[in-house]
């Protein structure tokens, strides 16, 4: 099943009808830019970009910042203690 020219104008109208001859190229825009991003999205990665990553992992794992965090557990069926 392929879709020929009679089939494209109408599909055309129906576009024009819902979103309005001013939106059409604000439409047009977004789709192609989606298109050119999933396009670029799906090439596969060029080889330095492989490299550094295994390189990048293969190396230790340390933390940017060290913070401390403290945390207060209370038991479901104690009351916290009173306050004088």
């Amino acid at each position: 099943m392929s879709l020929g020219p009679t089939e494209l104008i109408l599909i055309l109208a129906i576009v024009v009808v819902v979103f309005g001859a001013g939106k059409l190229s604000q439409v047009g825009g977004a789709v192609g830019k989606s298109i050119r991003e999933f396009r670029e999205a799906s090439e596969p990665r060029s080889e330095t970009t492989t490299t550094t990553t295994q390189s990048t992992a293969a190396g230790p794992i340390t933390p940017a910042t060290s913070t401390s965090t403290t945390t207060t557990v209370v038991a479901p069926d104690t009351k916290p203690p009173a306050t004088v």
